[in-house]
């Protein structure tokens, strides 16, 4: 059996047990992976009391349509952690072949000039009392020869396929990094299809999800805001060019309207859900500190 073969083995084990572990949680924890935004979840919305949408600019950077190009914050984070990983491979394998091509032209060049021969004769000489040679003339002469070109080898070259091959699936590697987030969307969409209770379920307590915070946020919104508005709308008045328009509540910046008397900024979705009333004119903190009533007023 090819190496191949296990691999592919190995990979086919580890889709199956990251299937099973998602169908797993899918089954028994309703809050898992619960961000999509689903005819399920419309279908509940249309009977529902209260309606969800349009979603502020806050939850749209939460939930999202499985076919929407925009990702939330944890999809961001998970891309940005994956390539990040995949552009440290890639660095790597562009070192490895750069280090290698280095080398090979260093090994080049000495493979070329590398070798050396150098002979050389050494004359022994020995004499008797009558002054003649007592080596015989084989002996009496030493060559000494010097050869390394035994020593260097011809490199052998990588093949550009090869290199092409690498950056082929480095590239890959981090094209798939950054477009994972939109496949692994189809996981809900999946399990979805094939357990049409469990979607109801999960679309219902997503609509209560929304509602609850949306409530929470609005309940507590002055008390939030009260303490950064007065600042910033000094700001504003000072240095208008520096602080863009913005609704104090979701941060949105589409169809904003200034309240008349503190000016402080909403949208109109969020305008809508506070009843038309702004929130921070109605804290009866701020109507003191802003001269709208009187400080003897204790109950107003």
């Amino acid at each position: 059996v090819a190496l191949g073969d296990y691999l592919k083995l190995i990979t086919m084990l580890m889709v199956y047990v990251s299937a099973y572990k998602y169908l797993s949680k899918y089954l028994t924890d309703t809050t898992f992976d619960n961000l999509y935004l689903d005819r399920a979840l419309e279908k509940y919305n249309a009977h529902a009391e209260k309606n969800i949408f349009p979603l502020n600019a806050k939850e749209r950077g939460k939930y999202v349509r499985i076919s929407q190009a925009g990702m939330t914050a944890a999809e961001r984070y998970m891309v940005t952690r994956s390539s990040l990983k995949a552009l440290i491979y890639c660095v790597a394998v562009l070192v490895v072949e750069g280090c290698d091509r280095i080398l090979v032209l260093v090994c080049t060049i000495l493979y070329k000039y590398g070798p050396l021969t150098v002979e050389h004769s050494i004359q022994l000489t020995e004499e008797d009392e009558n002054g003649e040679s007592m080596l015989p003339e084989d002996l009496s002469t030493v060559h000494l020869t010097l050869d390394t070109t035994s020593c260097f080898h011809e490199p052998a070259v990588t093949d550009l396929s090869v290199t092409a091959y690498h950056l082929a699936l480095t590239s890959g590697l981090l094209v798939l990094s950054v477009t994972q987030v939109f496949f692994l969307r189809f996981r809900h969409a999946v399990c979805d299809s094939f357990y049409p209770v469990r979607r109801k379920k999960r679309a219902e307590y997503l609509h209560t999800k929304i509602l609850k915070a949306r409530t929470y946020k609005l309940k507590h919104a002055a008390e939030e805001v009260f303490t950064r508005v007065s600042e910033r709308n000094k700001l504003c008045r000072m240095f208008p060019w520096l602080y863009k328009p913005q609704c104090v509540l979701c941060s949105g910046r589409e169809n904003i309207q200034k309240c008349d008397w503190c000016q402080t900024v909403y949208c109109k979705t969020c305008l809508n859900d506070i009843g038309e009333t702004c929130s921070v004119c109605s804290d009866i903190t701020f109507r003191r500190k802003s001269g709208l009533i009187e400080s003897s007023n204790k109950y107003l």
